[in-house]
């Protein structure tokens, strides 16, 4: 299988500055290299605002953008520290705009799904053969795009199995078909149906009452899933969310713009010369472009949401984005990822063990590290008191492991955010931590009031309420709620219809709030589903 260099990646053109690879219409392409000198030169006439001692920093600069952080060997950072650089090509708005529905029509539309496999079998051999190649990117992009050793070998473990052609296979069968018809049908062709019922209009002249007598007509109705041109505006709460919008691109033939995270430019960078290398004139490839830009840049933002440039708008974010995207793209069908959290919900009254529970409900917690949409910021806990505060106790430990195994310091931000509320909003509290300021690493807090959540820092700090019965959580429960993980089991099968009625969409035993699989259902939506024209046709014969 086709192999590729780190450099094709990522190009060091010195110690102090890289540039990143991004992917324009198949094509890799990369920001001029501009001299470190005219670099710091740029950083330091900024405004101490937005180029001081922040530990990342990013401006423009002409048609490159810019991160930079100080050099790991200065401990101290300050506005005018040495720095080192990271260049990203700012894209072309007009470059990446597919404006002729024709050529698609007879390139991706009459593309067989069989090609989409083996597209993506190929690209799953180029990850899996390079895996040591891989492993080296992230550490090399500096600023927001670095991410620890420990969090870049999980991803790249996770990205070939989520390329397995079998199960995305599966996922179009489902997400697009039922049970009689394979999805991938719908995607390659028009599908016959049964039945039909003929208009009114139509029904009168058979009848005798139009200008002549029809021949009685037989009709065939037929349905095809025909690919759309997608606008996928990610977030940066998980490296997997780009690589998980290509791949719905891909397995609905969609002509595609992804725009990555800064936090997840190195995934960026891995795909654009893993795709590149795969299939590098394959019509998927060749009509993919992965690219930054800073979200709200309406130079970039006010071409791209224009009525006609897209056929949908994917915009996963805070609810300040999702709600500034639906506004901008008005003509465009828009599919909305918003912000949603997890719950834990835990019934202790038959005699269930603290630390069992403790230990599962970390998991849902950690869920790349509490910033995904699944991942548990509140545990209800069902039961007295005093297992209530036995069970704080018993994940403040748990917490307390995983923050030895996979270090994650919490951010001097973070540790403020908790200092302000253990005086404030839960003031009353009986707080759990690990660590003491300035080293503070995870907490855990037993509250008897409601709790604010637009105040949590989701940053490794769990809120833990007591109610007298599972039932009783649901006053706080609805639609902003993603995911909630049950424990024990038996619970889980008492309280799931409660919680789907709730709006809640992954109900799944305690500790497994993480499990995916082929056709799972996101934000209560068949996703697939929603990329595609469905398109009615027919054919007829008269006797």
């Amino acid at each position: 299988m086709t192999s590729f260099d780190l450099q094709s990646a990522v190009i060091r053109d010195d110690e102090r500055v890289s540039r990143v690879a991004s992917l324009v219409k198949g094509d890799v392409v990369y920001a001029e290299p501009v001299p470190f000198e005219q670099l710091e030169e740029a950083r330091r006439a900024l405004p101490a605002a937005r180029g001081g001692a922040g530990r990342v920093g990013t401006f423009s600069l002409g048609p490159l953008q810019v991160f930079f952080e100080p050099v790991p060997e200065q401990s101290t950072p300050g506005p005018l520290a040495d720095c080192r650089y990271l260049l990203v090509a700012r894209p072309d708005p007009r470059k990446l705009i597919e404006n002729d529905p024709v050529s698609l029509s007879r390139s991706l539309n009459r593309l067989p799904f069989e090609a989409i496999l083996d597209l993506a079998g190929r690209l799953r051999s180029v990850l899996v053969s390079n895996l040591a190649v891989l492993s080296r990117i992230p550490v090399e992009i500096p600023g927001p795009g670095m991410a620890s050793s420990s969090l870049a070998s999980v991803v790249l473990a996770i990205l070939p199995e989520m390329l397995r052609p079998e199960g995305l296979a599966e996922a179009v069968d489902l997400e697009l078909g039922s049970p009689s018809t394979p999805g991938r049908r719908y995607l390659d062709g028009w599908v016959d149906g049964t039945t039909s019922h003929a208009g009114m209009v139509a029904r009168l002249e058979r009848s005798g009452l139009g200008a002549q007598t029809a021949a009685p007509v037989r009709f065939t109705p037929q349905v095809r899933a025909i690919p759309t041109r997608q606008l996928h505006i990610t977030a940066g709460n998980s490296p997997v969310v780009p690589f998980l919008s290509f791949l719905r691109a891909l397995l609905t033939r969609g002509a595609s713009t992804i725009k990555v995270a800064s936090e997840a430019l190195w995934v960026q960078a891995i795909l654009a010369v893993a795709l590149r290398a795969a299939g590098p004139e394959h019509p998927m490839t060749r009509h993919t472009s992965l690219v930054y830009w800073p979200g709200g840049d309406r130079e970039i933002e006010d071409v791209l949401f224009s009525a006609g440039a897209y056929d949908r708008v994917v915009v996963w974010g805070s609810a300040e984005t999702v709600r500034s995207v639906r506004a901008r793209a008005l003509h465009t069908k828009t599919i909305t990822m918003a912000p949603r959290y997890g719950v834990s919900l835990i019934d202790l009254r038959g005699g269930a063990r603290p630390e069992e529970a403790a230990r599962a409900a970390s998991v849902d917690t950690l869920i790349w590290d509490q910033k995904a949409c699944t991942s548990s910021l509140v545990h209800y806990v069902a039961g007295s008191e005093e297992s209530a505060l036995a069970y704080c106790e018993q994940l403040r430990a748990a917490l307390a492991h995983w923050d030895d195994r996979l270090p994650r310091p919490l951010p001097l931000a973070v540790q403020g955010q908790l200092r302000m509320l253990e005086r404030g909003a839960l003031r009353t509290a009986r707080w759990f931590v690990n660590g003491k300021a300035p080293d503070l690493r995870s907490a855990v807090v037993f509250t008897r009031e409601p709790f604010d959540l637009s105040l949590h820092p989701m940053s490794r700090f769990v809120v833990v309420r007591r109610v007298e019965r599972l039932e009783d959580a649901l006053a706080w429960i609805g639609p902003s709620v993603s995911t909630a993980g049950v424990f024990p089991e038996t619970a889980l099968i008492e309280v799931r219809d409660l919680l789907a009625t709730c709006g809640v969409s992954n109900i799944f035993p305690l500790g497994e709030c993480e499990r995916a699989w082929p056709g799972m259902p996101h934000d209560g939506m068949r996703v697939l589903s929603e990329l595609v024209n469905w398109t009615s046709s027919g054919i007829q014969a008269r006797n």
